[in-house]
């Protein structure tokens, strides 16, 4: 996954950069970089590109997540599988 931070910054107008990476970390802004998320384009694509890069990176955890649980379901023994039913698709 690439880091396009750098390239969102320079998107950014200077003054407003800081705020930016607070925004983008916490959600919080003043009014003044809200007026200014709202009218500004380069900000919009700018704060697009790094909800995209959060989001790519939240499914590359989820998926490594369910590979994990999976194979440690698939281990002989394993708790997470000891007694419990078996989906056959058929529900009664």
């Amino acid at each position: 996954m690439a880091n396009t931070k750098p390239k969102a910054l320079s998107l950014i107008a200077p003054r407003f950069r800081e705020e930016f990476l607070h925004f983008t970390e916490t959600g919080q802004a003043s009014p003044e970089f809200l007026d200014y998320l709202n009218t500004d384009e380069n900000c919009q694509k700018a704060l697009e590109m790094d909800f995209a890069e959060r989001s790519a990176g939240l499914r590359e955890g989820i998926s490594l997540i369910r590979k994990r649980v999976i194979e440690e379901a698939q281990k002989p023994g394993c708790c997470a599988t000891a007694g419990a039913p078996h989906n056959t698709g058929h529900y009664d």
